[in-house]
């Protein structure tokens, strides 16, 4: 009875003991609050952030998420994704870091707006050289973020338009858009077939525009952000706009109808022979398993010529952040180091060079290191608003020399306000 006794307290010292080695290696591995990468505020959990990403652009938001999960696989930092408005965008990041809030150490911005970004120190100039380089980007990315003579951002994706044929419809691209005008012109619909029209386009859509007028417009030069450098004036502008007009006739595309989903599907299932498009439209062309081809946009006449226009977002690291260094490493890691992950995630093309696998991308990217850039000015939203107002009315039979005119006046306009404000300043 006694041994029983004493085996039985044994046994609860033990478990004593046991319970109370546990409670202290408990405490000694447990992390301080302070130290942990959890917040607990009541019922709800916060996790700490490493590093906070600013974007304005829903269709981003997919692809910031994709980073967020690969760059803690990568290097265990987690990432704050945060879409914000982008009214006031630069200057609320200025007035988080004058606060030293919670301010934003990179973000997404288009690239047009890089002026407003550098110049208000929101900006941090990216020493990188030897990635950002012509061996790695085209010279149009990298110009698309050089302002001043600096690269002030990392270059990230692009979006542009290109023409497209049907292999299995014509036998070859054409070679001006008064070609594809004649044939529309003639066209006649065949009962049994389900070939509708020539060309299908969204009329809409300003990059697939752009290129009717763009061989005509400088707007700020080689990298766009030298406002001396704008000539809106010439007369192939009004020629080239004037046909424009008389395209528009004979291609009878409806604008308050079209729609650029529209244009896409009708030239993937061979219900249009030819179609402008943009870079998202790759993946449906190559799923729907149409025979296109990619070439050159077509001159508008013997006289007269076409150019493109790209759109370019851009990384940028906020100089005002905690850690300008670590953040230039996560924008590194979002345009260079993971740059193959865009396409998929947003349906813009990476501006960095890749070995593309997917039929047409390459032949996309060869045609974006001849295209043109949109200034980077202050004023470009305004102007790009008025360019699409210019082509649109065009196209609805509005009088070209005065919408022409309407729109010289408005550049006129904004490049005035533009030195009166510089005067003054000095």
């Amino acid at each position: 009875m006694k041994r029983t006794i004493r085996n039985y307290a044994i046994r609860i010292l033990i478990m004593v003991v046991l319970a109370a080695v546990i409670v202290l290696i408990a405490r000694a591995v447990r992390p301080s609050f302070a130290d942990s990468t959890e917040q607990r505020a009541g019922d709800e959990i916060t996790e700490r952030h490493d590093l906070i990403l600013w974007y304005y652009d829903e269709s981003l938001t997919d692809y910031v998420t994709l980073i967020k999960n690969e760059y803690f696989k990568n290097t265990g930092l987690r990432i704050d994704c945060r879409y914000v408005s982008a009214v006031a965008f630069f200057e609320n990041i200025n007035t988080l870091n004058n606060a030293k809030g919670e301010t934003p150490d990179i973000y997404i911005t288009e690239t047009s707006r890089l002026e407003e970004a550098y110049l208000g120190g929101t900006a941090r100039v990216n020493a990188d050289t030897e990635t950002y380089s012509l061996r790695n980007y085209s010279r149009n990315a990298l110009s698309s973020v050089i302002y001043d003579g600096r690269m002030v951002a990392y270059p990230l994706c692009f979006d542009t338009a290109f023409f497209v044929y049907n292999r299995k419809l014509i036998d070859k691209a054409p070679e001006s858009f008064a070609e594809i005008e004649s044939l529309s012109a003639s066209f006649v619909k065949d009962a049994e077939s389900d070939l509708d029209m020539v060309m299908l386009y969204s009329v809409e859509d300003v990059l697939s525009n752009y290129p009717f007028i763009g061989a005509y417009l400088e707007l700020g030069g080689v990298n766009g952000d030298n406002a001396d450098i704008f000539n809106v004036y010439s007369e192939d502008l009004l020629e080239a706009a004037y046909f424009y007009q008389e395209l528009s006739a004979n291609l009878n595309i409806d604008m308050n109808t079209m729609t650029y989903d529209l244009a896409e599907n009708s030239f993937a299932f061979g219900r249009s022979q030819m179609a402008i498009l943009n870079c998202r439209s790759i993946a449906a062309l190559n799923k729907a398993g149409t025979d296109y081809v990619i070439c050159d946009m077509p001159k508008l006449n013997d006289k007269l010529d076409t150019k493109t226009l790209s759109a370019n977002w851009c990384v940028c690291v906020n100089p005002g952040c905690a850690d300008p260094n670590l953040a230039a490493e996560l924008a590194k890691f979002m345009t260079y180091d993971k740059a193959d992950l865009i396409y998929d995630a947003t349906g813009y093309m990476s501006c960095a060079r890749l070995s593309y696998r997917e039929k047409g991308l390459a032949d996309v990217y060869a045609q974006y290191e001849l295209s043109g850039n949109l200034p980077k000015l202050i004023e470009t939203e305004e102007m790009w608003k008025d360019l699409k107002t210019l082509l649109n009315n065009i196209w609805n039979g509005g009088e070209v020399t005065s919408e022409l005119s309407t729109f010289q006046s408005g550049v006129h306009d904004i490049l005035m306000f533009r030195n009166e404000g510089k005067k003054n300043k000095n």
